[in-house]
């Protein structure tokens, strides 16, 4: 999710640049911002920082199904 979405649902007023790829549980829900993936289009170097969010990700999935 980006800004907008962090701030809505998250209630909080840092940017994606700052709480991407830390999860946040706010009313029983886990929220994972990240970049959007048309950023890495923009922003290249944003590319390595995208595929990381995606393993953390990853890694919260598969010990919330174990």
């Amino acid at each position: 999710m980006g800004n907008s979405a962090i701030h809505a649902l998250i209630n909080s007023g840092d940017s994606v640049t700052e709480v991407h790829g830390i999860p946040f549980e706010v009313g029983g829900m886990t929220y994972f911002p990240m970049y959007h993936p048309a950023a890495a289009l923009y922003t290249f170097s944003l590319r390595e920082v995208m595929l990381e969010d995606f393993r953390k990700l990853r890694a919260l999935l598969d010990s919330a199904m174990a």
